[in-house]
């Protein structure tokens, strides 16, 4: 099973590029309910994140102890970054029988505006 880091993203445009700053990154705690946001193979639940990778011409940067560094590839598997839409969190169900800690992130995306990027992170 892999696990999950939910970032929402900061966007800045500067006149040299675009960048995405992932300065608040969100752990969810491990449960079957991750199937909603990517395609295991044996799926319990549908996915309901419509995940893009990030484009070429985005700087992704986190802050790590060493400073901001750029990020294209997830640590789990060596594929390409991928966002969603804030508004797709709106499609899991709000009864869910989950920690407290993974619906607060649920909800803490759901008041976003649902045109704000969120950046998983898969490691």
């Amino acid at each position: 099973m892999r696990d999950l880091i939910l970032v929402p993203i900061y966007y800045r445009k500067t006149k040299e590029e675009d960048w995405w700053l992932g300065n608040n990154r969100l752990y969810w705690d491990r449960d079957e309910y991750i199937d909603y946001f990517w395609d295991s193979g044996e799926r319990e639940f549908p996915k309901v994140v419509n995940d893009k990778p990030i484009p070429e011409y985005i700087r992704y940067e986190t802050y790590t102890d060493e400073g901001c560094v750029e990020k294209r590839k997830n640590v789990v598997d060596g594929k390409d970054l991928t966002y969603f839409l804030a508004g797709d969190i709106h499609k899991i169900p709000d009864n869910l029988d989950i920690c407290l800690w993974n619906k607060a992130i649920l909800a803490f995306l759901k008041n976003l505006p649902k045109d704000n990027i969120v950046v998983m992170e898969w490691h």
